[in-house]
């Protein structure tokens, strides 16, 4: 599912791993923890304001995203979250392989 919400999620995914060499994003992307919303790795991701822009933003994505997963409605920050988590395995993929790129092309 490649839309605006995965976009936005590569977007802040991007943006929180830019210091990271190739293999430091291997590693990021190993554990989950570390893209993890709920205890306030995804800056972008932690206040209230935050995410429930973002729930809003994406609505309609979200809501085909949680059909396709059989995932209830639930409160605009838990949607948020939960749809970023979803999402974040592709979008961290996707950046490891551009990051090989750049460093490989240095």
């Amino acid at each position: 599912m490649k839309n605006k919400l995965f976009q936005e999620v590569k977007e802040i995914l991007e943006y929180e791993t830019e210091d990271l060499t190739y293999e430091e994003l291997i590693e990021y992307a190993k554990e989950p923890l570390n893209w993890s919303c709920q205890n306030g790795c995804i800056t972008a991701l932690i206040y209230y304001k935050d995410t429930y822009k973002f729930a809003d933003k994406h609505y309609n994505e979200i809501a085909q995203l949680f059909k396709e997963y059989g995932i209830c409605e639930m409160d605009k920050n838990k949607q948020a979250w939960i749809a970023f988590e979803l999402l974040a395995p592709l979008a961290l993929k996707e950046l490891i392989e551009e990051r090989k790129e750049e460093e490989v092309g240095e």
